[in-house]
């Protein structure tokens, strides 16, 4: 932990990756700002087609007091973004968020406490998924309900994890985590928070984009699949695990 421009900061990096979601990186960056503890550097991956998002981490870096480094690639999954972020960071601890993702205010603290009080090497992320409308209602209560979730999103690990384990999944859309989290969890000291810290308030607003959505992330593969990519791509409706 140390002090600069009297803010307190612990030694971990963000890795956030973005595709054509910069409005949203917004509220994410936001949440970054009023956290009890800071982080050392964001690193935010953008595989985006335009260039939106590096005008917003511009401001926020000069207006924010944040260290945000922007890496540009061709278009990616979020597997190849968080493997690349991963490499990039510099921090003792590593944390991914996403943006549609937003953690509670007291995220960074009480995660970064669990692991060092606890001896924990990965507190895995407690997803809440809201619902505004009647049809994000109704299709909560058929997929998620109103409970929170194990997910990648809202983790934080140390990253010394990452030298003795395998990389993400880079070549599936969804369910690119669910291996990665069955093998840690036999292999490290894993902790799952009773309550959620992490809030996805994005679901999808009518029977089209949900069709759209379900149906892209369960068949669409960026390359061709092998039979056990194939397999966690189906997973795909159920990668987040209840709780």
């Amino acid at each position: 932990v140390y002090l600069r421009n009297h803010v307190t900061l612990y030694n971990l990096s963000i890795v956030i990756p973005v595709y054509n979601d910069a409005l949203l990186l917004v509220e994410v960056l936001d949440s970054l700002c009023i956290q009890d503890y800071s982080p050392i550097e964001l690193i935010i991956i953008d595989s985006s087609e335009n260039d939106d998002s590096s005008n917003i981490t511009k401001e926020f870096a000069e207006n924010k007091n944040l260290d945000i480094t922007l890496k540009k690639i061709p278009r990616s999954y979020a597997g190849k973004s968080m493997n690349l972020g991963i490499d990039l960071s510099r921090g003792k601890f590593i944390g991914f968020l996403d943006t549609k993702t937003v953690p509670l205010e007291n995220w960074v603290k009480s995660y970064l406490e669990i692991l060092e009080n606890q001896n924990i090497d990965i507190v895995f992320g407690s997803t809440l998924f809201e619902a505004e409308t009647n049809f994000q209602k109704t299709l909560r209560a058929a997929s998620y309900g109103n409970i929170h979730h194990e997910s990648v999103p809202g983790s934080i690990v140390n990253r010394e994890v990452f030298s003795r384990s395998k990389p993400f999944q880079e070549n599936i859309r969804a369910a690119y985590d669910i291996e990665w989290r069955e093998m840690v969890k036999s292999e490290f000291r894993c902790h799952n928070p009773p309550t959620h810290s992490i809030v996805y308030s994005k679901l999808p607003d009518s029977l089209r984009q949900t069709l759209w959505r379900y149906i892209l992330y369960s068949c669409l593969l960026y390359k061709s699949p092998s039979p056990r990519d194939a397999t966690l791509s189906r997973m795909a409706c159920s990668g987040c695990k209840k709780k």
